[in-house]
């Protein structure tokens, strides 16, 4: 039986995010967003809960991402999307209250994950305005930045996995966007 989640990750292994489409494929990348786009839609809102994730680069050699902790457990910054609040929104907020960057756009999601607590959705904020100088802060109050080789390790095993899988969509540009433009 195939889920929305396994539908959606379907679309997004086919989905290449650039920006720009390749000459003479613009309305086929275009339909193609749209359709990933109203799978996440349906997804999102068919969850009871929904905990979105944040995938933050420091602008130094990739692929280290910001983790941080809750809980006492690793993870990356994520909260619980608030009533009402888009995706986006709620990625803007975790970044904010999280790690501290303002300001931040966040456009497009790279993984999700069904889960019995709740539907994970991981966000993509690439590499934010002022997180190189923000390092040492962020390293000494918040968290860390790590490679690709200790997240595994480091996090939980389902949210290791999410997060590995969020890094190789970015890799292999393929994303949801969150704005698809004219429908």
């Amino acid at each position: 039986m195939t889920t929305t989640a396994d539908a959606l990750s379907a679309v997004l292994a086919g989905l290449a995010l650039e920006w720009e489409a390749p000459e003479g494929r613009d309305e086929a990348y275009r339909r193609t967003a749209r359709e990933a786009r109203r799978a996440l839609d349906e997804l999102v809102a068919g969850a009871d809960r929904v905990f979105v994730e944040v995938l933050v680069f420091p602008d130094f050699p990739a692929p280290y991402v910001l983790v941080v902790r809750r809980a006492g457990v690793w993870g990356l910054p994520g909260a619980w999307l608030a009533g009402g609040e888009s995706l986006g929104a709620a990625a803007e907020r975790v970044l904010r209250d999280q790690a501290g960057l303002a300001g931040v756009g966040v456009d497009s999601v790279l993984a999700v994950d069904q889960r019995p607590e709740g539907l994970f959705v991981v966000c993509d904020a690439g590499v934010p305005e002022g997180a190189s100088d923000r390092r040492r802060a962020l390293t000494a109050s918040l968290g860390r930045f790590v490679g690709e080789g200790t997240l595994g390790r480091l996090l939980p095993a389902d949210a290791g996995r999410r997060a590995l899988t969020a890094l190789a969509n970015t890799e292999h540009m393929r994303a949801v966007p969150l704005d698809t433009g004219p429908s």
